[in-house]
Parts: C-alpha cells; structure tokens; sequence
C-alpha cells in the first residue's frame, strides 16, 4: 500500500474581499500530470511526437451574477428598496439583465509532461447599466521529480482586462441615481479594477 503525503503552500495575494467563483485549489496538478503520461503513452506509436493536450479545469456559465475576472461583483439585482425609505421599491432586472450570459471556461495547456500554460477566459458581462469587458488569464505550471516518490509543482497565474463601469439610471427630474439601491449617483463609489492573481507550490511525497 502506497501512503501519499501531499503538502501544499498557497500565496494567494487579493485586493478585494470578494470570493473567487472558480475553485482553482481544488485542481490536482499532479492529477493531471497522470492524464497528461497516460495520453503520452497511447500517443507512442507517433516517433517524437509531443505532447499537446488542453485539460479544461472549470466551465463556468451564469446570468445570475456579474463576475469579472473569476471574481463575483455583484449578484443581478431584481428589486431595489431605497437606503434611506424602504417602503420605496423598483423592479431593475432589466437594467442588469445581460445580453448574454457569462461564460468562464479556464484549463491547461501542456506542450510536454511536466510544464503547462494556464489559460482562462471570461467572456464580459454587458447590461444597459453594468458593463464588465472580457478578461484572459496566463499562467504558467511547472513540475520537478527528484526521483519516482518525491515531486514537486510551482505555478502562478493572473488575469488581465475585465474593467467594471456602472452607468447611472435617471429619474423624471433628470437627477442621477445608482439602480441597486436608488442612492443619489454621487454617493455611489465602486472599482473599476480587481486584481486577481494567485500562486502556489504543490510537493508530493510518495511512499
């Protein structure tokens, strides 16, 4: 019987307080090292033949929030009561309703058994009130066997664009107000950017 001690050093550095809707910790990268050795070895009729394979990791699909980079902003908002009068309420769902809906899809590429590119792609998020551009994500994976047991990976990974910017809704009075919760637009702040970016160190020790 094999016994496997698997020790794992996350540095996951974040500017918001915000969740990542893409579990990238639960991806096993020596897991898919063992896909990547097995399809190496029904590819071996083909002399010096490479390795080159995508392994999609996360496929994500929603309307029900607006996600840029792999970072949830808000969830779509139906009805939004006034802060300062609760009993003052409007239907906004179509003011967020997207065009289309969200698609997330992140993978490896491995161009041989042991190092990967990391790709991701968000698609944006387009509303009459929120926009949220595209966003890709690269990263790069890379394992080191000191022998048959003991192996390590090292692997970091960062997305890019994905700007937010939220457009203000306007009463019968021509004043400007933000849709979520009917606040004056000049009392409403938000970020324009989120940074989202992570790296971790995987070692695994077989015995």
């Amino acid at each position: 019987m094999k016994v496997i001690f698997l020790f794992i050093i996350w540095i996951i550095p974040t500017i918001t307080c915000s969740q990542s809707i893409l579990n990238s910790n639960s991806v096993n990268p020596f897991a898919l090292r063992d896909i990547v050795g097995a399809y190496s070895k029904s590819q071996s009729y083909f002399v010096d033949k490479p390795v080159d394979l995508f392994l999609p990791t996360s496929v994500y699909i929603n309307s029900g929030a607006a996600v840029s980079h792999d970072i949830s902003v808000m969830s779509v908002p139906t009805n939004a009561c006034s802060t300062f009068d609760g009993s003052i309420c409007y239907q906004v769902s179509d003011f967020y309703k997207p065009t289309a809906p969200q698609a997330i899809i992140s993978g490896y590429y491995f161009y041989n058994k042991n190092d990967a590119i990391i790709l991701g792609l968000n698609t944006g998020y387009n509303s009459s009130k929120l926009i949220i551009q595209p966003s890709i994500a690269l990263g790069y994976s890379s394992r080191i066997e000191f022998d048959k047991s003991k192996q390590f990976v090292i692997e970091g990974t960062r997305w890019f664009g994905g700007s937010i910017q939220h457009k203000p809704c306007v009463d019968s009075f021509e004043r400007e107000y933000y849709c979520g919760n009917l606040s004056a637009w000049s009392d409403f702040h938000y970020q324009s950017n989120i940074n989202s970016y992570s790296m971790r160190v995987m070692y695994q020790w077989k015995f």
